[in-house]
């Protein structure tokens, strides 16, 4: 069409997730006209701003404030100070959130009087576009560990560790040992970068207003090798999908470095700017299971049994566990003098040959190490599994 006219349109909440190219309708004394969005900022009040172009051939710049059809009524914005936000780069909480992207959780220590948040990302640190917004209702619930969780088992119930939580806004309930097992009482708990997830079957609320935890499940949905990298203070944060919200990202962004904020509504300040590096924990294949070796005419006979990120839950009673990735491939890593021996195969198994022995220690070897990898098309290497075995 002839962009003609510009039009800049104030409009409510409802219309957060609307980007740049996307099209849709407004109307103007009683005629509707095809209307493309050409930018989305936050306006000093709070509202959105849509700025685009209708299909009328005019010359004229219409800068009207308002559009019937998208609803737009006066707002009383009450202030609560700076938002508190987690960008939440994470194992895949729910098979329906695979893709490139994170979960981000935002809210206040007193939901009742915060209007919602508008985060926003900059790879420089400088210019900053929306990323995504959470409104009132979404409020996430969080707090902090009151001491260091210590270790535990991901294949067994973790009846030992007890931690004490305390909540900055939200509660923690008991639930049967069957509905945890089914995903009930999930929490994430760690930092950027180690985010381990955690059910718990008792959630007992203490005298001092704090919480202890207890019957846990450690290390869950592929979480594991962050079990025993917590630290007195760290965040915890409920895993409710009601609340956090599951932010779409390019995967040309892998690896690079974005800065975050959060702007309260109807406020232009920011809290702190998180810089934090993308990962797509998400994304990366399971550490491989029952990773062992044996020895057969001196060659070792290297196997695992894989994982999966998607939908691994025994409905069916088939034994059998989708792949979860595009394509199936491994990578074996050994050690050796001055360096590494990279095997890869197409299959959870490989053999280590004789002559890659002597080649790489100068004669057959009895024990070795090495560390199993599930490997993905768009991210590379998953988590891997590191054993030490005695050859028979």
């Amino acid at each position: 069409w002839s962009h003609a006219i510009k039009v800049k349109v104030p409009v409510n909440w409802d219309y957060l997730l609307v980007d740049p190219a996307d099209v849709g309708t407004i109307t103007k004394d009683g005629v509707t006209h095809q209307f493309e969005v050409a930018t989305v900022d936050l306006g000093a009040d709070g509202t959105i701003i849509l700025e685009g172009f209708t299909d009328v051939t005019e010359t004229a710049v219409n800068t009207a404030t308002g559009a019937p059809a998208l609803g737009v009524v006066d707002q009383v914005i009450v202030l609560s100070g700076t938002t508190d936000f987690a960008i939440l780069d994470s194992v895949l909480l729910r098979s329906q959130d695979n893709g490139p992207g994170e979960y981000v959780g935002a809210g206040n220590p007193d939901p009742t009087v915060w209007p919602g948040s508008v985060l926003r990302r900059s790879a420089n640190g400088t210019n900053y576009t929306i990323y995504t917004g959470v409104p009132s209702s979404r409020a996430f619930s969080y707090g902090r560990l009151d001491a260091v969780l210590g270790d535990g088992d991901s294949e067994v119930w973790d009846r030992v560790n007890t931690p004490k939580i305390w909540m900055t806004f939200g509660t923690l309930a008991s639930d049967t040992e069957d509905n945890v097992l089914n995903g009930a009482n999930t929490l994430l708990i760690g930092a950027p970068g180690r985010w381990e997830v955690v059910n718990f079957v008792n959630g007992t609320l203490n005298a001092d207003g704090s919480y202890t935890i207890d019957t846990l499940i450690r290390g869950a949905l592929g979480s594991e090798q962050y079990s025993s990298q917590h630290v007195q203070g760290d965040r915890v944060i409920v895993a409710d999908v009601n609340t956090l919200v599951r932010v779409s990202v390019d995967l040309a962004d892998l690896n690079l470095t974005f800065f975050h904020k959060a702007i309260t509504i109807g406020s232009t300040v920011s809290g702190t700017i998180k810089e934090q590096k993308l990962e797509l924990i998400s994304q990366k294949p399971r550490a491989p299971k029952h990773v062992t070796g044996s020895i057969s005419a001196n060659d070792w006979n290297l196997t695992a049994v894989r994982r999966t990120r998607l939908g691994g839950e025994w409905q069916d009673l088939s034994g059998f566990v989708q792949l979860g990735e595009e394509s199936e491939s491994y990578e074996w890593e050994i050690p050796i003098p001055g360096g590494t021996r990279l095997l890869t195969s197409l299959t959870p198994a490989v053999t280590y040959t004789s002559a890659q022995q002597n080649t790489d220690f100068g004669g057959d070897q009895t024990t070795l190490t090495w560390t199993t990898y599930q490997m993905s098309a768009s991210v590379g290497r998953g988590f891997g599994t590191t054993v030490t075995v005695v050859g028979a």
